[in-house]
């Protein structure tokens, strides 16, 4: 690094890190889109503990500052943003985004600060969110209003943002690898992807599979998630209480889960709640059949209410597992262009790159 400036028309993106996640997988897509457009990218990361490496193009510039926790981060992005001086800087989630905000005022940098906020702010009652997370929460809402720009990926989480002025609705690029890889398994499956927590619900859909393969009896069926969390345990434990715990597989994370897509029977978004869930994009995408959630924010959005998959509400197993049971009477689905485009990585880099290098 010679220079203190990093030429102008690049995009500079700060991420706790690139480790696996639905946020994680946006930065990557974004980047890479950014980079065939022509735009440099330089991708500050807390730390460089990821399971994208390999998936991230050449040409991304990674500068890592080195430290174990993101609230450490603020004194080296600091002195990043004072060496550097981005035009912009694009912050992914709300914690960094607060640390990004103390690290603009310590550090006198004078470029603008877009975040993007990635989950929604409307959380069902029963949540157990931690007070943590609440504090962050009130208080990213507050630093968002002195920010250049927020980058909301439904409108769901738009409307939750709407004390602010200075929110632009821009959804996540969904890029699909063009390797036909299908995932080999010897009995026919159904998907859920995402962390094991408490969002994803996935004790419903294993209740909900439960159901299934009660009326489906005769009809060999696994239950695959992909994933990692604390609720594995859990999982398992219900799998051998609910007597399904021969068809449960829990493969831990995979950073293609295109290839599970593409075999799937029925891909099942089971959550509490989202931003705009990616998976659920991506297996679409794929071409496969889809149930989701009509929860807080994203799959009412991106199934045109229910027009090219099956809603059910969060929590009604019943409803769940009859959807199921349609989509396996079903074969591959073709969702049309006015659907999937909207989430063209191409189109969704020149939204960001007009957004940060040319609003001013």
């Amino acid at each position: 690094m010679n220079e203190s400036n990093i030429c102008n028309g690049s995009v500079a993106i700060f991420v706790p890190s690139l480790s696996g996640g639905g946020a994680q997988r946006v930065v990557i897509d974004l980047s890479n889109s950014l980079t065939k457009l022509g735009y440099p990218v330089n991708l500050v990361l807390g730390n460089s503990s990821n399971y994208y490496t390999n998936l991230l193009n050449s040409n991304v510039e990674i500068h890592d500052l080195d430290v174990k926790r993101i609230r450490y981060a603020g004194l080296p992005l600091g002195r990043w943003l004072s060496y550097h001086k981005p035009e912009s800087l694009l912050v992914v989630q709300r914690h960094a985004a607060i640390i990004a905000a103390l690290a603009k005022r310590w550090s006198g940098w004078k470029g603008d600060l877009f975040v993007r906020e990635t989950n929604t702010h409307c959380y069902p009652s029963e949540a157990h969110r931690h007070l943590t997370d609440r504090l962050v929460a009130l208080i990213a809402r507050r630093i968002y209003r002195n920010m250049a720009g927020i980058i909301a990926p439904s409108r769901g989480i738009a409307k939750d943002l709407s004390t602010c002025n200075n929110v632009h609705v821009i959804p996540n690029p969904v890029y699909v690898p063009r390797s036909r890889q299908i995932f080999q398994h010897p009995r026919p499956f159904v998907l859920g992807v995402g962390r094991l927590c408490e969002q994803k619900r996935f004790s419903d859909l294993v209740r909900a599979f439960k159901l299934v393969v009660k009326d489906f009896d005769s009809t060999p069926l696994d239950l695959i998630i992909l994933g990692e969390g604390e609720e594995h345990d859990s999982l398992r434990k219900l799998a051998t209480t609910l007597n399904v715990d021969d068809r449960l597989i829990l493969p831990g994370f995979d950073p293609d889960p295109f290839q599970y897509m593409r075999a799937a029977k029925v891909f099942v978004l089971s959550s509490a709640w989202e931003g705009l869930p990616n998976a659920l994009i991506q297996a679409m995408a794929c071409h496969c059949p889809v149930v989701a959630t009509d929860c807080k924010h994203g799959p009412r959005e991106i199934l045109v209410n229910g027009e090219w998959g099956n809603l059910v509400q969060v929590g009604d197993i019943n409803s769940m597992a009859n959807a199921i049971k349609h989509c396996l009477t079903q074969g591959r689905q073709v969702y049309p262009p006015k659907v999937m485009d909207r989430y063209n990585p191409t189109v969704v880099a020149k939204a960001y790159s007009k957004l940060l290098l040319e609003i001013r």
